[in-house]
């Protein structure tokens, strides 16, 4: 199901044809990839396996939101990269509706500060409780340390949910030119990106996999919530050319989803999803990325802690995809498909919203675009002159 329109890619596809969801691959006589109106489509099969009953029908997004926060009261929910973003934000909504929040960060000033003001949000008079333990999402054993404090933290000992959150931007240059010297290679890239985004995953979603299986009776009906949520991005299916490194991040974080959210349900009655976001505003999002955003619409740190809420407290989501745009827009997308199925999906949401911009009157697409970046240099200037009077210097290179 969908909501209103699909976001635009900052780098804009050329518009292609608005499609059905009820449609198939097929060939013309190009040889290239088409999809026939009329026709039901492969999408979100995986191959050889046919579609699993253990993954759920897609999102109900006309369900009111309300009815699904009941379950959130008493569950342990851990959130790695919380705190600040979407992590911070998630978590203030998740303990306003009774969960115990383990906040996991590798900056301890801002992680303690993070539980601080959410717990003083409602006096600390609300059924939910916050914790925040220093957390190294790139390193196994920290990440270790950090679900055997959560475990013996939590008032019910056990862990019902991980989100998945904690990311970093683009560190480097894949493909960087280097002075040419013969017989001496360039140097190894840097890979913290793909390493923190990707491996770090993995990290998490070994332990928790491994703490949510032998949570309680996974027989009985009123089995305990086993929950992993993941955080993708659009780049997870659309190429993003000036952030190989992050891309191809996200990009794998799709295909592990789409390969482990069977067996886990299957086996072990862990529920996996996904959260694929277009541009959210965070202090994540670098001043550039800002200023080529300009005018666009982008989605406010509280819709997606909404979205979050959606798939934490609805217990019927199994295996899916979530698309989020800006403006209220959010799509259940399939996952199994082919790339040319993803392309299609891709250009028609950034063809959308695309045509929602070019829409605006020319006074208010500039006027939106000159606000912008008004307040993202006003920002960076008085970064700038915070820096000259508190006398901070930048790092010396390494």
């Amino acid at each position: 199901m969908s909501k209103n329109l699909a976001p635009p890619h900052p780098l804009g596809y050329p518009p292609r044809p608005r499609k059905d969801s009820n449609q198939s691959r097929d060939s013309n006589s190009t040889g290239t990839s088409v999809l026939k109106p009329g026709m039901s489509h492969n999408l979100g099969l995986p191959q050889l396996l046919g579609y699993p009953p253990s993954i759920s029908e897609p999102i109900d997004l006309e369900k009111p939101l309300e009815s699904t926060t009941g379950s959130i009261e008493g569950k342990t929910i851990l959130i790695t990269g919380g705190a600040s973003g979407i992590g911070y934000a998630s978590a203030s909504h998740l303990y306003k509706l009774g969960g115990y929040i383990v906040l996991g960060d590798i900056n301890e000033e801002k992680g303690l500060q993070a539980a601080k003001e959410i717990e003083a949000e409602d006096g600390g008079k609300g059924k939910g409780k916050i914790v925040f333990f220093k957390c190294d999402i790139s390193s196994y054993e920290s990440q270790a340390n950090w679900f055997l404090f959560a475990l013996e933290w939590s008032p019910t000992k056990q862990i019902n949910c991980v989100f998945i959150n904690a990311a970093a931007p683009e560190v480097g240059v894949l493909l960087e030119d280097v002075d040419f010297v013969p017989g001496q290679p360039p140097p190894p890239p840097n890979l913290t990106t793909f390493n923190t985004n990707f491996a770090g995953t993995f990290y998490t979603i070994r332990l928790a996999h491994h703490y949510l299986r032998h949570n309680g009776d996974g027989d009985g009906k009123n089995a305990p919530d086993r929950h992993i949520l993941l955080m993708g991005s659009f780049a997870s299916f659309l190429s993003s050319p000036f952030v190989p490194l992050y891309s191809s991040a996200k990009h794998g974080l799709l295909g592990l989803f789409a390969s482990i959210r069977v067996t886990s349900l299957g086996y072990d009655r862990v529920r996996i999803n996904l959260i694929s976001p277009y541009f959210v505003k965070t202090p994540f999002m670098p001043a550039s990325v800002r200023l080529l955003l300009a005018g666009q619409a982008m989605i406010s740190m509280d819709e997606m802690a909404l979205c979050v809420v959606r798939m934490v407290g609805d217990e019927s989501i199994r295996g899916r995809m979530l698309a989020v745009g800006p403006e209220g827009w959010q799509e259940d997308v399939e996952v199994g498909g082919e790339a040319e199925e993803w392309e299609t999906f891709g250009r028609r949401a950034v063809g959308a919203l695309n045509a929602k911009w070019k829409a605006q009157t020319l006074w208010s697409r500039w006027g939106s675009v000159a606000g912008d970046v008004v307040r993202i240099l006003a920002g960076m200037t008085a970064v700038g002159v915070a820096a000259k009077v508190g006398g901070w210097r930048a790092a010396p290179p390494k």
